[in-house]
Parts: structure tokens; sequence; C-alpha cells
């Protein structure tokens, strides 16, 4: 009898206190929200193309836009500015808020680079990033309102792979 009630504390031990942790923290996680998804490739415009900043913007970039694909890991992200080269940077996404900052020379007219910007849905459905771009490296350009759309997955600008 004393052997049976050892190899009951032994089993409870071993396979039911884990059993009760895995249950505890899925009930504990319930609460935690998942960050937005904004992996993929997303065309960046300015908002006010006739300015300096929205040429520069165009002109920087080898297609004659701006294409950043963005690489997420939770809250994670890594951001290429594809066609510029040396043009990476890694950021975070919080509170469906992205931040980035390219410390590099991310193109010949920019120089460093920061980009803030806020996931919003659209009305007919479409979520586009929203925000402002900072070009300290270009003093004519300065601050500019940009706006970010997503690419369709299999996009049309032959980038894949760059």
């Amino acid at each position: 009898m004393a052997r049976a009630s050892r190899v009951l504390c032994e089993y409870l031990a071993l396979v039911g206190v884990p059993i009760a942790a895995i249950l505890v923290a899925l009930h504990l996680g319930t609460s935690v929200a998942a960050p937005p998804h904004v992996a993929g490739r997303w065309v960046v415009t300015a908002v006010n193309r006739g300015t300096v900043a929205g040429e520069c913007l165009a002109t920087a970039s080898s297609h004659g836009q701006v294409v950043m694909r963005v690489r997420q890991s939770g809250r994670y992200v890594s951001v290429r500015l594809l066609g510029w080269s040396g043009a990476a940077a890694n950021g975070q996404i919080a509170d469906s808020q992205l931040a980035i900052a390219w410390d590099d020379a991310a193109a010949p007219c920019l120089g460093a680079l920061r980009l803030k910007a806020r996931l919003v849905d659209e009305p007919d459905g479409r979520r586009v990033l929203v925000g402002s771009m900072d070009l300290p490296g270009c003093p004519q350009c300065g601050h500019t309102a940009v706006r970010a759309e997503r690419l369709p997955a299999a996009d049309s600008l032959g980038l894949e792979g760059r």
C-alpha cells in the first residue's frame, strides 16, 4: 500500500505538476495580444509629392519608388529598402506604431533616415502605414509625411529575392 501511494505521488509530481503549469501559462496567455502583422513589401510615397523630400524619395531608388521589405518576428521587425545599397535596419512595432532608424547612408541624397508610422485601417478594408520620415542628412528634405501601401504577394516590380 505504501508503495502504491509513493508511485502515485511520483506520478503526480512528474506528470500532474507540468500539466498544471501548462494550464496556468495558457490561462495567463489569453490576455496577451499579438502585434499586428506588417511583414511583406510596402511602397512608400511622400504625401506631398511636389516637395523636395517627395522628389528625393522618388529619385533615390533605382525603381523610381521606395519599396521596403519588412520581415517580422513578433514585435521585432527587420526592414530593408529595396534597390538601395546598405539600407537595412531593425526596429519594433508596439501598439500599431512602427519605428525604424537607419544610421548609415540609406541612399545617396538621404544619409540617415528615421521612419515612424502607424498601421491604419482604411474604409475599404486595406491596412496602410501612415506617418513621417525624417531625413536629417538632407537639409532641404527634413521631415516629410509618408504613406505606405502593402504590395500583393506576387508583385510586378521584379524585386523578389533582393
